[in-house]
């Protein structure tokens, strides 16, 4: 399903919002929040099958499809000088390097901002645990998600778990195979962190990252209860991204000031 020129009130310096993905749940919401949204003209929806070209007439591109089409949306966007926000869940380091590789090749002045998660509970849980985790001798994740969501660890875990291995010189995207863990389990290795994934209904997105030494451990737990939790975060990556040339990874290049 195709709808183009839907935004109603969107004046000469309002951003022209195209959303790909748009018939998702989060793709709704967030059509729904552009539409309310002062500044902001939602002048495309886009579904399964559409046609990108359908985004010509925005000025930014968010992405809220499903992962292994997050390449080449970005792709597309910087090639068609778009500012672009990509929410697919699941793009790995490799993926992002393309990314990069491809707005470099382009000498591209274009925003592109990668956002795992748009939730600034997610955003403090990640600062809270990169500050505790030198103290800690060892750091595991557990995280959740209703059984839909097609990838385990989620793009959210594994940001987390890049950013506290990285600490300690640990590797990133060093995933288990499915082989070398129990049947019907789920988890990674990121370096010294490991990520156990729970996909059970009732959960819209929960992490929990538990810190360890002898005699104590601290538990810095978040979860996200609704998906109206992300709009403040999308709402506030279009607002930027446009001013933001380059390739930028995580919520920090939008909420950055916070953690100062």
């Amino acid at each position: 399903m195709t709808e183009v020129g839907v935004g109603a009130e969107g004046g000469a310096s309002s951003i022209r919002v195209a959303v790909i993905g748009a018939y998702g749940r989060m793709g709704s919401l967030a059509c729904a929040t552009v539409s309310e949204t002062q500044g902001l003209d939602l002048v495309a929806r886009i579904g399964r099958g559409d046609d990108l070209a359908l985004a010509e007439g925005a000025d930014t591109v968010i992405d809220l499809s499903v992962g292994e089409r997050g390449v080449e949306h970005a792709t597309w966007a910087i090639e068609h000088a778009k500012h672009v926000v990509v929410a697919t869940s699941g793009l790995g380091a490799g993926d992002i390097a393309t990314i990069r590789a491809r707005w470099a090749e382009t000498a591209s002045s274009v925003g592109v901002l990668i956002v795992p998660n748009f939730s600034l509970g997610a955003l403090l849980a990640r600062r809270f645990a990169s500050m505790a985790a030198p103290h800690f001798e060892e750091v595991e994740i557990v995280e959740g998600a209703p059984p839909q969501k097609a990838d385990a660890p989620s793009g959210t875990a594994i940001e987390l778990a890049e950013a506290l291995a990285a600490q300690d010189g640990g590797a990133p995207g060093a995933r288990l195979e499915a082989d070398t863990f129990e049947e019907a389990a789920r988890g990674a290795r990121f370096g010294s962190v490991a990520v156990h994934s729970v996909r059970i209904r009732g959960m819209v997105n929960h992490q929990e990252v538990l810190l360890g030494r002898d005699g104590e451990v601290l538990s810095i737990r978040f979860d996200t209860l609704d998906r109206a939790a992300y709009m403040p975060g999308v709402v506030a990556s279009l607002r930027k991204v446009s001013s933001m040339p380059g390739v930028h990874v995580g919520l920090e290049a939008v909420y950055g000031e916070i953690l100062r």
